[in-house]
């Protein structure tokens, strides 16, 4: 089965987990068992956003400006900073982490 699910991903590399757990009949924690254990593959979901326009790119530079600003000035201790991409953003302004 190793092999088969080797093949599988050598000829469709974008296929999704459960796709190819369908196809072989496999359950998906088998399929994920196989791809880190065996094949020392880290499967992924891709994630799709959006392109920054010209105004928040801006509002991004003044951010780390006035942020590396207060660092040297002592105003902010950077090691009581944390710093996480795991959230959520909607169109809608509605924020999960």
């Amino acid at each position: 089965m190793i092999k088969k699910v080797e093949e599988i991903i050598g000829s469709e590399p974008n296929i999704s987990i459960r796709r190819l757990a369908q196809r072989l009949s496999l359950s998906d924690r088998t399929i994920r068992k196989i791809l880190k254990e065996d094949l020392k593959m880290f499967p992924y979901k891709i994630q799709v956003h959006q392109r920054l326009n010209d105004e928040a790119i801006s509002k991004r530079y003044t951010f780390a400006s006035d942020l590396l600003e207060m660092i040297d000035s002592k105003r902010i201790d950077p090691t009581k900073i944390i710093f996480s991409d795991e959230a959520h953003i909607w169109l809608d302004a509605y924020i999960s982490s």
